[in-house]
């Protein structure tokens, strides 16, 4: 009689074994998306700082390239001559070899971009007056804008730095 009373144990068992193998499994599977989606928007933060520094770069770079040549505000110039003087204005520095190319620019919508798409550009304005005048401009505030998009949100990275003391006077 025992052994009859035996037989519906085994099913039981298994059958709660396997109910807290599908809340583990679960409980597992949730963890990893959620890691993978947090590993992909750390990701895409990264390269968004690093493309917002690699343009603040290439800014100084820029400035001392031409201002070291003998002409204290021959960087203002060329970012006036550019477009670049109006305060809030977008523009872009590009390298080729030793060669910057300064462009007035219009940022692209967000919204449009593909999954790791970074857009990057400054403004420049005098931080003391507005605008960019030769020849009275002593701060010179420069702000990046690293612009991406994660899933539906838009993300901006900004990094700014106030240029000073680029003439001998």
């Amino acid at each position: 009689m025992t052994k009859n009373n035996q037989k519906g144990i085994g099913l039981v068992e298994v059958i709660a074994a396997l109910g807290i193998s599908v809340v583990v499994i679960t409980s597992l599977v949730a963890l990893t998306i959620f890691t993978l989606r947090s590993s992909q928007r750390s990701k895409i933060a990264l390269e968004s700082q690093k493309q917002a520094n690699k343009m603040l770069e290439v800014v100084r770079a820029f400035r001392d390239s031409v201002e070291w040549a003998g002409e204290p505000d021959r960087f203002l110039d060329i970012l006036q001559t550019n477009g670049c003087h109006t305060s809030g204005q977008a523009c872009k520095i590009s390298t080729t070899g030793d060669v910057f190319t300064v462009s007035n620019y219009i940022p692209q919508d967000p919204m449009t971009f593909t999954p790791e798409q970074v857009d990057t550009y400054f403004t420049a304005v005098d931080a003391v007056n507005g605008g960019l005048t030769p020849g009275t401009t002593t701060i010179l505030r420069v702000s990046v804008y690293s612009v991406t998009r994660v899933g539906n949100q838009v993300k901006t990275h900004n990094l700014y730095t106030d240029l000073t003391n680029w003439r001998e006077n």
